[in-house]
């Protein structure tokens, strides 16, 4: 992870403090937990369909027909895949150098309450996962308000996502949830072999929000994080001071993962903040 938090990161990391939280929505593009992306590489995953994403191959598989969609290829303008880490206000970060994989990534909390002012903003909070190569992609089970290539509006919703840095998405069903609302979001390893790696992400108990990925490079770097985009001042942000992830766990091959968390804070003008505290929880501020 580079030292400079003014270089950019990856899919959910720093980049120059100037750029991250206040993004005018561009022409033709749409937003991801990842920046904004051309339509053609924002993908819709139906609940019987899993993705598998490579180099050489973009394409979503049927999991009753076992019947391949081949995703096409679209020509994209240069600068229409931003960097990710571009609306990270603050996380905390974890990468697994323990030598057995992570087999399951897990995260509560609850929903916050809606935020005082509601304009063109978009606040994603989730628990993720990544490569060693933090810029190559990132799964997430997200909460979001406010809209995005998912959809949504004034009002919280839940959703799961697998953004690769190629500028290539794909999310399941958005679905409402209410104020207060406890989510449990999990990423779980399915499956290892030949030195590719397939995961699970979704909510727990909520159906319609499993995304299977398939034969990807094995995710080691487990982040807690707050995203937002459009903030033009702090009451755009949930009207409480703060979002607490709790009954956070790590399982490697070997069993629970001992994680010491680095927090970092890239805008802080109200307060932001990625709080570790000695119980083990996460707080993600507001103000």
């Amino acid at each position: 992870m580079p030292s400079d938090l003014n270089q950019n990161l990856a899919p959910g990391g720093p980049v120059d403090a100037a750029q991250v939280h206040r993004i005018a929505k561009r022409q033709s593009l749409i937003l991801t937990p990842g920046g904004f992306r051309h339509p053609s590489l924002v993908h819709h995953v139906d609940c019987d369909h899993e993705v598998h994403h490579s180099a050489t191959s973009k394409r979503l598989r049927n999991m009753h027909t076992n019947e391949f969609r081949i995703l096409k290829e679209e020509m994209v303008r240069p600068g229409e895949v931003p960097a990710f880490g571009r609306g990270w206000i603050c996380y905390t970060s974890w990468m697994n150098e323990t030598g057995s994989p992570i087999t399951a990534f897990k995260t509560s909390w609850e929903v916050p309450p809606e935020p005082t002012t509601q304009g063109q903003q978009t606040i994603f909070l989730f628990n993720g996962i990544d490569p060693m190569n933090v810029s190559s992609s990132i799964l997430q089970p997200v909460l979001q308000w406010g809209r995005s290539g998912a959809g949504g509006g004034p009002f919280w919703s839940i959703s799961s996502w697998y953004v690769a840095g190629d500028g290539h998405a794909y999310h399941t069903d958005l679905m409402r949830v209410d104020v207060g609302e406890r989510l449990v979001g999990l990423i779980s390893l399915a499956d290892s072999q030949d030195g590719t790696f397939s995961y699970v992400c979704e909510f727990e108990g909520v159906a319609g929000t499993r995304l299977p990925v398939q034969n990807v490079p094995e995710l080691k770097w487990c982040n807690e994080t707050l995203e937002a985009y459009n903030i033009s001042q702090c009451s755009d942000y949930p009207a409480t001071s703060k979002t607490t992830f709790s009954d956070i766990s790590v399982h490697t091959k070997t069993g629970p993962a001992s994680v010491t968390w680095s927090n970092a804070t890239i805008v802080s003008e109200c307060g932001q903040a990625a709080v570790v505290n000695a119980s083990g929880t996460v707080d993600l501020r507001y103000a």
